[in-house]
């Protein structure tokens, strides 16, 4: 099995199985994914409020579980020093990603970081890429699927900054893997849990890497925002 997986081009059986199960995800509408949750619900025996709420968060603890025991340490260490050292952290997101890069930028600016939230697909994907400096750190959420729009942002951000991180568990385009670092999430195709729930695990992650590493930083920027806080929470 594992000399098959390097004939076709993988590091190992882990790589390829990651990446068929990706494609077939790929292959799969919204309808479809939401007819395949259900499906596991009932087979878990989710008839009422009560057993969701059980399942859905069983599900959920699972698979932050299967994070902390997959992704790949050196890949993060790489992303969380990235945001860290740049100037500036750019998050691209499209969906329910975009809602997710919202988030994420929001708690590095609690922590000191300037960091800020794009988003697009054709023209807009353009001036995206054009607004890039050559010494920011991107980041892009792509939780279930890297669609065409987002790896058209990928690899035009791949030709111009230092460092391109990719959270999702579909494959990085082959064009960017060099120069892109993959933050692989679980497949999550066969749970009722969301890819959302590791994909927001990975940014509180980052985020509190982030701060240890420069914790005067952080400290410096809450002191400000609790300022602000108070000033116009007294009015």
């Amino acid at each position: 099995m594992a000399r098959a997986a390097q004939k076709l081009g993988f590091t190992g059986v882990k790589e390829m199985k990651a990446a068929y199960a990706a494609r077939v995800q790929r292959g799969v509408g919204l309808e479809g994914v939401m007819e395949s949750r259900l499906a596991r619900l009932r087979s878990m025996g989710a008839s009422g409020p009560e057993r969701t709420l059980g399942g859905v968060l069983a599900s959920a603890a699972d698979l932050l579980l299967t994070l902390s025991e997959t992704l790949d340490p050196a890949a993060f260490a790489e992303a969380a020093e990235g945001i860290g050292a740049a100037p500036r952290t750019v998050v691209y997101g499209l969906g329910t990603g975009s809602q997710i890069a919202g988030y994420f930028v929001l708690e590095l600016e609690r922590g000191g970081v300037d960091a800020v939230v794009v988003s697009g697909s054709g023209h807009t994907n353009a001036d995206a890429v054009f607004r890039l400096r050559p010494d920011d750190a991107v980041i892009v959420l792509a939780p279930r699927v890297v669609f065409d729009d987002v790896a058209a942002f990928i690899a035009g951000a791949a030709g111009i900054v230092g460092l391109v991180a990719v959270v999702s568990q579909d494959e990085v385009p082959k064009a960017s893997r060099g120069s892109a670092v993959h933050l692989r999430l679980p497949d999550t195709s066969g749970g009722v849990a969301t890819e959302s729930v590791a994909a927001w695990g990975v940014c509180d992650a980052l985020v509190a890497e982030v701060v240890r590493a420069r914790p005067d930083r952080a400290l410096e920027a809450r002191s400000r925002l609790q300022e602000l806080r108070e000033r116009y929470s007294a009015r």
